[in-house]
């Protein structure tokens, strides 16, 4: 018995191309939660950071500057924003999986269905009802992964590049060359 064996990759293909045909059905419902949950993460992850790391840093400086005020502010206006924006991302996401989940388990049971008795004998029919369920809850399995795990990380990444540029542009050339060569060489 093999524990570690490479998967076939057209397999992959049609299950990640059944994935996307389900993200399209609600194609509003998927731009929102595409769009709000990187900008909650943004202005969680990185902004509310900076603006606190500015306040402490005005308050070493000049602990009367007017800019202070500013700051705790804009500190209040992005938490503000950062429950907005997060009130409306996660349900529109989490809503989108679950009506996703249950039309792709219906769907695989159909096409089970349309086998023949042979089919059955041959199988055990709770292993079936098993990988149907495991199925149509592994599109969850992909976008909680893809969204709440990898996201703030290409966040923070993709901001951390955009400040090297701006702070040092003669390290943003060789930084984006050798994250491009690391992605494509662990590919």
């Amino acid at each position: 018995m093999r524990i570690f064996s490479r998967v076939n990759t057209s397999t992959v293909r049609q299950t990640l191309d059944l994935y996307i045909e389900e993200a399209k059905r609600d194609k509003w419902t998927t731009l929102t939660y595409m769009i709000l949950i990187p900008l909650g993460h943004f202005l969680y992850i990185v902004l509310l950071p900076l603006l606190i790391s500015l306040i402490i840093g005005t308050l070493l400086a000049d602990p009367q500057s007017p800019s202070l005020y500013w700051l705790i502010g804009g500190m209040v206006v992005t938490s503000l924003l950062t429950l907005v924006v997060n009130y409306n991302a996660f349900p529109a996401l989490f809503n989108q999986e679950e009506a996703a989940c249950t039309r792709l388990t219906v769907r695989a049971q159909d096409t089970l269905l349309q086998h023949s008795h042979q089919f059955f004998a041959n199988k055990k029919v709770g292993t079936l009802a098993g990988d149907i369920n495991n199925f149509g809850r592994s599109y969850i399995s992909v976008f909680d992964a893809v969204f709440l795990q990898a996201m703030p990380i290409l966040v923070n990444f993709v901001t951390s590049l955009i400040i090297i540029a701006i702070l040092s542009p003669v390290l943003f050339l060789p930084l984006t060359f050798l994250t491009v060569f690391v992605v494509l060489h662990s590919i």
